[in-house]
């Protein structure tokens, strides 16, 4: 068998690789504050650009002609007047005259120009990047700072059921009756201690009850006497409830589950299998 050679790449190389696409974003946010999409697609009537459209190579000759005609136009938006290249033209000439104003405009590179003729790479990002750079200065485009929307806190309104008796509120009440009693209140007195005894006669009783009016009053007070205890999501029984859920989930997932991983091993053990032999057949 033959196997490729591991390439070595340099720290300094990785660097400029992703500099390439970071470049080329920022590069299409400068394209954006001038108006491309308005003018340049418009004009030209074609698709918006891919943000890593010159760092991947895809088709070159598409390339090429799209980093001709945007590069003329940020030339054109520096206050230079150039052309719009045409597909048919000698590269090496489209080239050179991009160049030249490029240069005229006080862009300095160090890089070979038939980098540029590839239409695709750091080089030719590096160029349409920094004509966009001059673009936006000359057409005094400002750039504000971004303002963050004010965050305003949305007040909770808790809607609370007159029909039903919270226990934490409950006990509040009861806390603050017995805090607001004075000291002479709650002393004890032995006198107090003793049993009052009063006889009350089973007619006087018959007297004060109303029937009538007892069963309205326990129709009324009914649907206020249910108690509601809130979920506390700490409670460990909670979780243990969920535990066994989820347990048993698994378990009735683990069947099918597990027929299906065997199956999957046996291919794979098989194709290797396959592979070792051939191998071996290979290295005779």
């Amino acid at each position: 068998m033959v196997f490729d050679e591991p390439k070595i790449v340099s720290e300094k190389e990785q660097e400029q690789s992703y500099a390439a696409f970071v470049n080329m974003e920022n590069l299409l946010d400068k394209l954006k504050l001038l108006k491309y999409e308005q003018e340049f697609l418009k004009d030209f009537k074609i698709k918006p650009i891919h943000r890593y459209y010159f760092v991947v190579t895809k088709n070159p000759g598409e390339q090429f002609y799209l980093f001709s005609i945007l590069a003329a136009w940020l030339i054109r938006k520096c206050g230079k007047h150039l052309e719009n290249p045409q597909e048919l033209d000698d590269p090496n000439d489209t080239i050179s005259k991009i160049v030249n104003e490029a240069r005229a405009i006080g862009i300095v590179f160090d890089f070979p120009v038939s980098k540029l003729k590839q239409g695709v790479g750091e080089q030719v990002v590096y160029i349409l990047d920094q004509l966009a750079i001059h673009a936006v200065k000359k057409n005094n485009v400002i750039l504000n700072r971004p303002k963050p929307p004010e965050e305003k806190e949305e007040e909770t309104e808790v809607l609370e059921d007159e029909s039903e008796i919270n226990l934490d509120r409950v006990e509040e009440e009861m806390l603050a009756a017995y805090s607001d009693d004075s000291d002479e209140e709650n002393l004890f007195h032995l006198d107090d201690l003793k049993p009052v005894r009063k006889e009350i006669h089973s007619s006087e009783l018959k007297q004060n009850i109303d029937e009538e009016s007892w069963k309205l009053e326990l129709e009324r007070v009914l649907p206020r006497l249910k108690v509601t205890i809130k979920n506390d999501n700490r409670d460990w029984r909670s979780h243990l409830e969920q535990m066994k859920t989820y347990k048993k989930s698994i378990d009735e997932s683990l069947g099918t589950t597990k027929a299906q991983l065997e199956k999957l091993h046996k291919d794979i053990s098989s194709t290797l299998e396959k592979v070792t032999n051939r191998e071996k057949y290979f290295n005779r």
